[in-house]
């Protein structure tokens, strides 16, 4: 990976955590099934998404991007990437953000994707849909809101905005990346999964 960076092949990582210290802590059932399948269940997820202070914090980091800028936002359930979507519209009093999830029909999805990929979006909020088979090589910034133990899936996140200048993408890619006090260890950040990369 380090080889195809410095051949800009792939867009060079700039990480940053957003760090959120009062998240809510998980309940001894979901604790229990997160020890069990080792994923944190939806319903912590969906939790997590309804915090305000953590919302707050990631739309103030949201909105100070450069306004050329075009983030993917990986929210952590349909409902929370809803709420991010309507925050960042009101926030700029006009649409510069737009909702994709699984249950989106086929040509709304393809149109919101063309608007993102012709820079008339600046923020396309989804979650987990475009881990895979979305191709907008203009990507400046992915945003990580769901937490996840899983390497494969963060990669997939991260790698949506690894396309490189001779790939037809970016020089670099901001990773914000949102850690929350109090979750188990293994949970993924953009430091472990590196380490992994190098080994």
């Amino acid at each position: 990976i380090s080889s195809l960076q410095r051949r800009e092949i792939l867009a060079a990582v700039v990480p940053e955590k957003l760090y959120s210290a009062d998240s809510p802590a998980m309940t001894t059932a979901q604790r229990e099934s997160f020890e069990q399948f080792h994923e944190l269940p939806n319903d912590y997820l969906a939790t997590l998404g309804r915090w305000p202070k953590r919302n707050g914090a990631i739309l103030r980091r949201l909105v100070t991007l450069p306004g050329d800028s075009r983030t993917l936002v990986f929210a952590c359930s349909v409902e929370h990437a809803s709420v991010m979507t309507l925050a960042l519209n009101r926030a700029f009093e006009q649409t510069v953000a737009a909702l994709v999830t699984g249950k989106t029909p086929r040509s709304e999805r393809l149109d919101t994707l063309n608007l993102f990929r012709a820079g008339e979006l600046r923020y396309l909020c989804n979650v987990g849909v475009l881990t895979t088979g979305f191709d907008a090589p203009k990507v400046d910034v992915v945003c990580l809101t769901r937490p996840t133990s899983s390497a494969l899936l963060y990669e997939q996140m991260v790698g949506r905005g690894l396309r490189g200048p001779k790939n037809g993408g970016t020089k670099t890619c901001l990773v914000l990346d949102v850690q929350d006090e109090g979750l188990p260890d293994s949970i993924m950040s953009y430091a472990r999964v590196a380490e992994e990369w190098a080994t």
